[in-house]
């Protein structure tokens, strides 16, 4: 048998972040340097229409004027 390590991989995680999101358990873990990200005008609105999601898996983004976004915070791995 032979398997896609990376496929593998890319399902578990799949499927972890898709049990946190039906449990609305997003842990999520502090950054000590908040990320500045800039997007292009489409992509801001992609994730302004994905943030509730976003927020599930426990990612904390607030807009930060135009086009621009701060990751306050980010998905941590649970323990286990």
């Amino acid at each position: 048998m032979v398997i896609d390590q990376q496929s593998a991989h890319e399902r578990v995680l799949f499927e972890r972040f898709l049990d946190r999101i039906e449990q609305k358990k997003g842990m999520a873990q502090q950054q000590l340097f908040p990320q500045t990200v800039k997007l292009s005008a489409p992509d801001t609105e992609l994730v302004n229409e994905l943030l509730g999601e976003v927020s599930l898996l426990g990612f904390i983004i607030e807009p930060f004027g135009q086009n621009t976004f701060i990751i306050q915070r980010h998905p941590c791995r649970p323990a286990g």
